[in-house]
């Protein structure tokens, strides 16, 4: 909803409502998008760590190659970033 309609900043501080009352995984997913929105890609990282879904191949492959990338040193933008990981949850209708 908020994150769709381009309210990054409301959308971020919903989602860290629901992540502080439980885990989810949906949730970290797109905590993840906002933080990279923002620019913070390194913070997005750690929030799409506790994104695991065995069911999402194609999202946890985006996020594996962002982390591998990150890891190894390369600077990644992050509106690029965003788009590919919010391409794969399109894709699997996350």
């Amino acid at each position: 909803g908020l994150y769709k309609s381009g309210k990054i900043v409301q959308a971020k501080v919903e989602l860290q409502r629901v992540l502080r009352k439980a885990e989810s995984r949906l949730a970290s997913l797109y905590l993840g998008l906002c933080l990279a929105r923002e620019g913070r890609l390194d913070d997005a990282l750690e929030s799409w760590k506790s994104y695991f879904n065995p069911d999402e191949p194609e999202i946890m492959r985006e996020i594996n190659l962002i982390r591998a990338h990150l890891e190894s040193g390369q600077t990644l933008e992050p509106q690029a970033t965003a788009d590919q990981v919010e391409a794969a949850a399109d894709r699997s209708k996350a």
